[in-house]
């Protein structure tokens, strides 16, 4: 199980949210194990997003509440959908929330792992869409085990970490 905890000023610490309760609210069948890359926070949503490569998911869950807000991507195959479908991300790194409010990841560009690339959405509430406004690396061929991250500069520029390459 992995958990995002609160550590209060008094020192005691509280369980914000569980993934094993996520999957088990799911129904998701036991075999299916939380294994996590990375956590941002967003000020503006007051959201924290929760990627696991595992899962091939990315959770985010409310900062006061704990409660599961949305999740996107495989597991259990969830009410929100890719647009283009072949737009999904695999195996992602680094979510997180743009100053545009975009979702941002660094993954595979499909389930198999062809190439490493990054991809970004329009999250779209009311039809429960990831709609992809971009990407790069896309037909550059490069392959890494593990993802990076991919972070808007202040200029418009993107920087992209690979992770490691094989």
């Amino acid at each position: 199980d992995e958990t995002l905890q609160t550590r209060h000023p008094d020192g005691t610490v509280e369980t914000l949210w569980s993934c094993a309760e996520f999957l088990r609210d799911l129904g998701v069948e036991k075999g299916n194990y939380c294994g996590s890359n990375s956590i941002s926070y967003s000020e503006a949503t007051d959201t924290f997003l929760y990627s696991f490569y595992s899962l091939d998911t990315v959770v985010e869950i409310d900062h006061l509440s704990g409660q599961t807000l949305r999740y996107f991507g495989h597991v259990a195959e969830g009410p929100w959908a890719f647009s283009p479908p072949e737009s999904a991300f695999w195996w992602q790194h680094g979510a997180h929330f743009t100053r545009d409010g975009t979702l941002m990841v660094s993954t595979q560009s499909a389930q198999n792992g062809a190439e490493t690339m990054v991809r970004e959405y329009t999250v779209d509430d009311a039809s429960q869409s990831l709609i992809e406004v971009w990407n790069f690396g896309e037909g550059a061929g490069i392959f890494c085990e593990t993802g990076g991250e991919a972070h808007r500069l202040a200029g418009g520029n993107t920087l992209h970490n690979y992770g490691d390459l094989p």
